[in-house]
Formats: C-alpha cells, sequence, structure tokens
C-alpha cells in the first residue's frame, strides 16, 4: 500500500505550570461523556466533573509524588498533557490525554508510520 505524504507534524511538550490549569480542566472534562450520559443540569454536571478533576489531582499527588505534568503541543497550538511519574527508578505514564479537536489527525513525521491512501 502506498503511503500518504503528509507535511511532518511539529509535537513538543512543556512543562505545565498555573496557567494551564483552564487547558488541564477542559482536557480532563473532554472525556467524561460518561458522566454526561447521566443527564444532570449544566451546573450539577459542572460540580460534578470539578468534584471528579479535584479526586483524580489528589489521587495522583498521593499515588506518584514525583509526577510532573507537560503539555503537548502542535507547534503552538495546545493538544493534550501527559503525566508522568519518575522515581529514578521507574519512569512510569500516569496520564495521557489528547484533545478531541487533535484526536484522529495523522501526519507522517519522523519514527511513525503515515496513514494509508484510500
Amino acid at each position: 500500500m502506498p503511503i500518504e505524504t503528509m507535511a511532518p507534524l511539529s509535537l513538543h511538550t512543556r512543562l505545565s505550570g498555573p496557567q494551564d490549569a483552564p487547558l488541564l480542566r477542559l482536557l480532563f472534562a473532554s472525556r467524561c461523556d460518561h458522566l454526561r450520559a447521566l443527564g444532570l443540569p449544566p451546573d450539577a454536571l459542572q460540580a460534578l466533573i470539578d468534584q471528579q478533576y479535584a479526586c483524580r489531582e489528589a489521587d495522583y499527588s498521593r499515588r506518584y509524588p514525583r509526577a510532573r505534568t507537560f503539555v503537548a503541543l502542535a507547534g503552538r497550538e495546545p493538544v493534550g498533557s501527559v503525566v508522568v511519574n519518575d522515581d529514578d527508578a521507574l519512569l512510569h505514564i500516569v496520564d495521557i490525554v489528547v484533545a478531541p479537536s487533535a484526536r484522529g489527525r495523522r501526519r507522517t513525521a519522523r519514527g511513525t508510520c503515515g496513514r494509508s491512501a484510500r
């Protein structure tokens, strides 16, 4: 099968900071379809998502005290996050989130395969 040639996608990460809190909350909320399916009023749904986010953050802090959160960028556009815990003996990928707007993107990049032509 021929490989479709596309422009390389420039992906990189940077350490998250306090300014990324809204983005990280939005990324978390993007994976909460199971909570949206409950049919709650918008305010109650948001409160539940906020509570789940706070619980997850507390759990990660307890279980992975050396975890660091990175923002994934395609060029300058935030497209996700990754949480990594490095305890000097083991590098553990705790969580990965891809933004809905970036899901399904396929690009040929060094070290990856391209999409097959249809």
